[in-house]
């Protein structure tokens, strides 16, 4: 029973097409400029049934299914459909005729909810060789429809590519021959997403001659960077004018979240570019099977998920959306979910750095509404944090101001919570470059204002850098008040002048943003709240932003003095510990040798200390915990090149040479490998500082000086006191100098003498 209604149906669709597309030739024939106008402003949606993409449409035609789907499509607000036409399915020269009722009865179906129509005639398409044949093949397709309203525009090819000149010859000759069949039809050309504006300008230019009627801009860009991208495209062409004839984004790698947002950037931003006609790809997703296995397209897991409703109706967010924008002009922000109250399949949030930790949506610990984001058990990748991302639906553009809000409360929280706002180009390349750095500072000083006696700090610029710090608070105190900078300043009510100012930042925190009084030209000043102490900390932090390679803030946690002294003292003893462990395994299995050890392990905290003391008043080096690790750890390599010197000493007295021989024998020997076991240590250790962050980086830099100075206290301490050593008698004795058995057994150098003698 169900098939019979079915046919009977499709009967009726069919008997209808035909009185109908005869009625509106009769009665109203489109100028090009009429058609012009419905294309500039086509609320258009790009079309394939579920269950048949591409070539599929044709060969499985079920105008059942198209109605039930292009139904759906007027009731979201669409007024135009686009039929996507295959000169191999259709029949190639001549069209065939059944495929010639069924696009009838396609632009009937569409007719009768109220909805024109695009055609694209060549996709899959790269015979450019044979003009004459697509020749007569466009013009059997197109002249039924030459004076039909129902059809508004054709795309000659679909994503034709500009560097290919056959293609491009080929358009050049069949674009006057379609003009000649239907003269007041609008022709255009699309370009694929990776040729953009780019490709649109070269094709305009070569087809100069023929020129196009409008252009057909497909973008799959990043939705942030729309308008710049969809403004590219404009003056690529002008004064031509452009529609928006694909967009969109997958819901098989994001949620359908992200997809509403991605189209609800792209409205709004071909609304603010005057681009009026914008065509969501696609109405639905695909089912399996639904793509032809002859497309590569069929491959892309990607391809099945761009839909407005999924495969079996039902819709997703973006659907909404795209009513909104077609019905009343709007999109809402409320689809950015800033509150997290959205489902986690239409929140738009994106998770930054997910290996690194992903945030949990709870109730716990709502600010506004119920829900929260939770981060916990994170780590870091270089610098950077795991995060929740998200960008305005609103186009961003010069001269514009604006104002975020983020708010974090830490649970029993250690490491450090960042809120970031970043701004891009046009490129998606991330702006953080300073106009003035910190090289360009010759000194910032703490200072006592002798006039006002308050704390300022003073700074001093390298002639290149006081050009550019004269420029940039040219431009602070003189902004108008139109500029953002200006309008963000009046934004805190000062009652006096208002003027901008200028952040001064490390590793991406705002340090200090001063409010620029004049033009400076000279020394400057930094005025505030200051006294000694936070004014040697500004002061000390633009020093350190001024030294090409500098120690760069951390991850800190904060912690009571109590906790901070306990860690500092378990630290200090753990190291006592180990050098006390050391120094006593020394004296008994090297005894005299051990204080060798010993002397020399003290010689060395005694450089490690002072380094210390320098870095810390030159450069603000605090020694950590980590830093403390490393040290011990370098306690192990300075223990290691005692052994192999020793061991070495041992086997040259066992082979026969007496101790004064055996000293300088025993360091050539060892030196070699002493050598290049510290160089593998601090090449680790400079490794281990560029790759890590924060206290594992104090671990590397303690133990990559440490090991430094044991260098230095081997060749000028440990081998001359042995050389020394070796002259005394207390060396000889095998129970003093710890050599024991081996100058018992070792035979005397005449006994050497006598047997090679007798041999």
């Amino acid at each position: 029973m169900r098939r019979l209604c079915t046919l009977v149906l499709a009967c009726l669709l069919l008997s209808l097409t035909q009185p109908v597309a005869t009625a509106h030739a009769a009665t109203l024939t489109p100028t090009l400029a009429s058609r012009m106008a419905a294309v500039l402003a086509a609320k258009t949606i790009n079309y394939y049934p579920s269950n048949a993409g591409w070539t599929y449409l044709w060969t499985n035609f079920d105008p059942v299914r198209v109605d039930t789907d292009l139904a759906r499509a007027a009731t979201l607000g669409a007024t135009d459909v686009r039929a996507v036409i295959f000169p191999q399915t259709f029949g190639y020269p001549t069209p065939t005729s059944a495929y010639a009722q069924k696009l009838s009865q396609f632009v009937g179906i569409a007719g009768a909810h109220g909805l024109s129509v695009k055609l694209t005639l060549f996709d899959w398409w790269s015979n450019y060789s044979d003009v004459a044949g697509s020749t007569t093949w466009a013009q059997a397709i197109v002249g039924p429809y030459a004076n039909d309203p129902r059809v508004i525009a054709v795309e000659v090819k679909n994503e034709i590519q500009p560097g290919d000149a056959a293609a491009i010859s080929w358009a050049g000759q069949v674009i006057p021959a379609i003009r000649s069949t239907a003269p007041a039809m609008p022709l255009t050309l699309s370009v694929d997403g990776g040729s953009g504006a780019t490709g649109m300008a070269s094709l305009k230019s070569q087809l100069a001659g023929t020129p196009l009627d409008y252009y057909d801009f497909h973008f799959y860009g990043a939705s942030e960077r729309s308008l710049a991208e969809i403004r590219r495209a404009q003056n690529a062409v002008t004064p031509s004018p452009i529609v928006i004839g694909e967009t969109g984004v997958s819901t098989y790698s994001g949620t359908e979240g992200e997809q509403a947002a991605y189209l609800a950037r792209v409205f709004r931003a071909a609304g603010v570019a005057g681009v009026g006609s914008v065509a969501p790809w696609t109405l639905n997703d695909f089912a399996s099977g639904a793509i032809p296995p002859n497309s590569v397209v069929s491959t892309m897991p990607a391809q099945y998920k761009f839909g407005l409703y999924r495969t079996d109706t039902s819709a997703k967010i973006s659907a909404g959306v795209v009513s909104g924008a077609w019905t009343t002009g709007t999109t809402p922000n409320t689809i950015l979910n800033l509150g997290f109250e959205a489902a986690a399949i239409d929140s738009p949030w994106r998770n930054y750095l997910p290996a690194a930790g992903t945030a949990v949506i709870t109730t716990e610990q709502p600010r506004t509404g119920a829900r929260s984001a939770r981060f916990s058990g994170t780590t870091r990748s270089g610098s950077n944090l795991p995060s929740l991302l998200t960008s305005p639906i609103t186009p961003v553009q010069g001269g514009q101001a604006w104002h975020a809000e983020a708010y974090a409360r830490g649970i029993n929280a250690t490491g450090i919570t960042e809120i970031a706002l970043s701004w891009f180009d046009i490129n998606g390349t991330w702006l953080s470059q300073a106009e003035v750095v910190g090289d360009d500072i010759s000194e910032a000083a703490p200072q006592l204002d002798s006039t006002t006696n308050q704390w300022v700090v003073s700074l001093d610029f390298k002639s290149e850098g006081q050009t550019k710090w004269a420029g940039l608070t040219r431009k602070a105190f003189q902004a108008g008040a139109t500029e953002p900078c200006y309008i963000a300043a009046s934004a805190f009510g000062s009652s006096g002048e208002v003027h901008c100012s200028v952040a001064v930042v490390l590793d991406k925190t705002v340090i200090s943003a001063p409010q620029i009084q004049a033009v400076l030209t000279g020394k400057s000043q930094i005025t505030g709240d200051f006294d000694a102490v936070s004014a040697k900390q500004l002061a000390d932090q633009l020093n350190f932003g001024a030294i090409p390679v500098t120690f760069q803030a951390g991850p800190a946690q904060t912690i009571t003095a109590t906790v901070g002294s306990q860690q500092l003292e378990a630290g200090l003893l753990a190291a006592a510990i180990g050098l006390g462990l050391v120094a006593v395994y020394a004296f008994f299995y090297y005894r005299l040798l051990g204080l060798v050890i010993f002397l020399s392990l003290f010689l060395s905290a005694l450089l490690t200390f002072g380094a210390l003391v320098f870095l810390g008043r030159s450069i603000g080096f605090t020694l950590t915990l980590a830093g403390i690790v490393g040290f011990i750890v370098s306690l192990g390599v300075a223990a290691d090149s005692f052994v192999i010197y020793f061991e070495r000493l041992k086997d040259e007295i066992h082979e026969g040479r007496s101790p004064r021989s055996a000293v300088p024998r025993a360091w050539q020997r060892a030196k070699r490998t002493i050598l290049s076991a510290n160089a593998i240590t601090i090449m680790c250790a400079v490794v281990l500082y560029i790759v890590s962050i924060g206290q594992v980086q104090g671990l590397a830099f303690a133990l990559g000086l440490s090991t430094v100075l044991d260098l230095l206290v081997v060749f000028l301490f440990r081998h001359p006191i042995m050389t020394v050593l070796a002259s005394t008698k207390a060396f000889l004795s095998p129970r003093v100098s710890g050599l024991g058995r081996v100058l018992r057994s070792s035979p005397t150098e005449e006994s050497v003498s006598s047997r090679v003698k007798e041999a």
